[in-house]
């Protein structure tokens, strides 16, 4: 195992009846006057925002209420108006109500109330996020635990150049999170493969680490992806099933929780999605449904024996130990079936790409700043673009009449 250090300080409270004890739990961290950033996702579920509202006002708290626009990824400019708005109401704290991408939006926010520089020169340099108002998070869908973790990500436009900014502060985690599966609202295929996606490809970064003497944490991994595929397939059953969802949502939370640490990261899937996302302004998910079949051969070529004990483990399938090559290549062949039965994106033509990108691509992979303290091991991410360019033709070609 690796070396860590881990402190977190969210307190969660999952369940059904969660929605009414947000205003005291808020009041309770120091919250009076509060942002509420909501998404359209948080509107849609019905009844159970205004209860959150009418619970903010009735425990004595002054609600400021902010709509975030409807967006791939969270954008800077958004961040800004927030923060205007944060600076004119006096607000000192601010709560997210949403998806992924409004928690960003909303640690963006947190952070750029303090301070007296633009926050995109703030996410250029993320040593300097050392302070931010305190973050609290209700969940309308699964988050990959962005309820819970440092990390966060920007996106600016300037001069008519696309980038990605990420940052990973402490201060930056929140101090609260609502988890209630009937917060989702309307769920439908699209969110439950992107949310079951998430979650295997953040365990796939993790399991596919040079870290050795990790049995502990390999088992953690390969529950979680075990996971994701069940209650991917029971809620393709029943979109209405709130104990799946929530299981969903709780696996997906998991990866914040610290019980996965002491392994090394491998970052370049994460590399390669922010590549994706700075050239196409695609969503990190369809991001990652371009990408991870490739990236799945490629490591199956460069980890054989880690790739068939994922399939044998995780999959349920023979491992052939006088051919452990053909184990891998099965595995593969079995999560690349899966990724391309989900309803996202598996063309480049389907995110505005085509073949031509992939030096455009490989510029932007090169331009993505790793976290610090991150590890970046060797790849080849000239070979895994052209694998995934070669998928995404071949996925084209079987689409055609």
């Amino acid at each position: 195992m690796e070396s860590f250090e881990f402190v977190r300080r969210t307190q969660v409270c999952y369940g059904r009846n969660t929605g009414s004890q947000v205003g005291e739990l808020i009041r309770r961290a120091g919250g009076s006057r509060v942002l509420a950033l909501c998404s359209h996702s948080a509107t849609e579920s019905g009844g159970l925002f205004e209860i959150i509202m009418r619970s903010l006002r009735s425990s004595g708290l002054e609600v400021v209420e902010m709509e975030a626009e409807v967006s791939n990824n969270p954008r800077a400019s958004v961040v800004r108006r927030g923060v205007r708005i944060c600076r004119q109401e006096h607000v000192n704290f601010v709560l997210a109500v949403g998806d992924a991408c409004c928690v960003y939006l909303a640690k963006g926010i947190a952070a750029g109330m303090c301070i007296g520089e633009d926050v995109m020169q703030l996410f250029s340099h993320p040593e300097r996020i050392v302070r931010s108002l305190p973050l609290g998070v209700i969940l309308t869908q699964p988050c990959g635990g962005a309820e819970r973790s440092p990390l966060t990500y920007l996106v600016d436009e300037e001069n008519g150049i696309r980038s990605v900014k990420t940052a990973r502060s402490d201060t930056l985690v929140p101090a609260l999170a609502v988890i209630n599966p009937l917060m989702v609202g309307h769920p439908d295929p699209r969110l439950i493969a992107e949310s079951a996606l998430d979650i295997m490809g953040r365990a796939l970064t993790l399991y596919f680490s040079p870290t050795t003497g990790a049995e502990v944490t390999d088992g953690l991994c390969e529950t979680l992806m075990r996971s994701a595929l069940a209650l991917h397939g029971r809620l393709g059953a029943d979109l209405g099933d709130l104990e799946a969802m929530g299981g969903l949502m709780w696996t997906s939370s998991l990866f914040a929780s610290g019980a996965l640490m002491g392994r090394a990261v491998n970052w370049s899937l994460w590399r390669l999605g922010c590549a994706y996302v700075s050239l196409y302004d695609c969503a990190p998910k369809e991001a990652l449904a371009l990408i991870l079949p490739a990236w799945l051969e490629y490591q199956a070529g460069v980890a054989v024996s880690r790739m068939s004990e994922l399939g044998c483990r995780v999959l349920g399938l023979p491992f052939d130990f006088a051919q452990p090559g053909a184990s891998a290549r099965r595995a593969v062949e079995w999560l690349g079936d899966w990724v391309r039965g989900l309803p996202l994106p598996h063309c480049l033509e389907e995110v505005g790409g085509n073949a031509l990108d992939v030096p455009d691509l490989l510029e932007r992979v090169a331009a993505v700043p790793l976290l610090s303290g991150a590890q970046d091991f060797s790849t080849d991410y000239e070979a895994i673009l052209s694998l995934s360019v070669l998928r995404s033709a071949q996925s084209m070609r079987g689409r055609r009449p």
